[in-house]
């Protein structure tokens, strides 16, 4: 999480060398293709987030790429009676547990996954 979470800052802070370096360990490095339970808020705040404001500073296309891999393992979050998401996911399988959420987590949402559906032209997200 912390190059995904470091890149912008980088970027805003004219560190060019360390933010190609960055990129590179990114793109050669990140696969969500893992067999991992992962709570659904951190993953999307941190790296849905990092990815969306990375392709937003950059314009690389591999970072939306990479955003809406990991966008199309998260949606299974919102696959409840109810509409708020489980706190879980597998990344692989889609499997979902803990319903129990609270309000800060389930709005925050809205933010990341508002912006993948705008920045990809899919409506899934939203």
């Amino acid at each position: 999480m912390t190059p995904i979470d470091a890149y912008d800052l980088m970027l805003m802070m004219g560190l060019s060398s360390e933010a190609n370096e960055t990129k590179q360990l990114i793109f050669d490095s990140l696969s969500f293709n893992k067999n991992i339970e992962v709570q659904s808020f951190e993953i999307t705040i941190r790296l849905l987030g990092g990815l969306l404001t990375a392709y937003q500073m950059d314009a690389d296309k591999r970072f939306i790429f990479l955003a809406e891999d990991l966008g199309k393992r998260l949606v299974p979050v919102f696959n409840t009676p109810t509409g708020m998401p489980y706190r879980f996911v597998n990344l692989q399988s889609g499997k979902t547990r803990d319903s129990l959420n609270n309000p800060a987590e389930i709005g925050t949402a809205l933010i990341e996954f508002g912006t993948l559906s705008k920045l990809t032209g899919n409506p899934i997200y939203i």
